[in-house]
């Protein structure tokens, strides 16, 4: 990996924090900064019981990083909250960015390479099943959600064999 230093991040848009960070660009992925978005979190919701549950790193067909999923609770909150953030060079910004407008499957380098080596894929309604699914060893991808599918996604697919699995919930 490569070890880098920061020493201006932008947070939240309007608040400015000054410090220096080592941080590692792993394969694992884990990036400390998402620890400063979480801690950003517990002050805007004025709420110290925010807790980071995983994060999912988005990426082009090549493998390039474009944003991050955080996945987050709230104590006495029943349901799930996400944020999207991105890092570009010493900045961390809420969102998604302009940079990459058209939507993106998770997990799309290896969804692609699966597909060329004429691997069978699956399609779930989240990155925690994409993750689950990877530990058993396969090729999974997500929208991000049910309601999350662009026509254009569809074009990621071509020739391939694909399983789709729904959750047990209700739509």
């Amino acid at each position: 990996g490569i070890w880098r230093d920061r020493e201006t991040v932008n947070v939240s848009g309007a608040l400015q924090r000054r410090f220096t960070e080592r941080w590692h660009a792993s394969l694992s992925g884990q990036y400390d900064w998402i620890d400063y978005k979480i801690e950003d979190l517990k002050v805007q919701l004025k709420n110290p019981d925010v807790k980071l549950v995983d994060h999912y790193d988005y990426t082009d067909a090549n493998g390039n990083y474009l944003y991050t999923k955080i996945r987050y609770l709230i104590e006495d909150v029943p349901h799930k909250q996400m944020s999207f953030i991105r890092k570009t060079g010493n900045t961390y910004a809420d969102g998604k960015g302009s940079l990459h407008p058209d939507p993106v499957l998770y997990n799309l380098k290896n969804l692609l390479s699966a597909v060329r080596g004429g691997y069978p894929v699956y399609y779930v309604e989240g990155e925690k099943d994409v993750k689950t699914l990877e530990e058993y060893g396969v090729t999974a991808t997500t929208a991000g959600g049910a309601n999350d599918w662009k026509k254009a996604m569809a074009l990621n697919f071509v020739g391939a064999r694909v399983i789709i699995l729904e959750d047990n919930d209700k739509p």
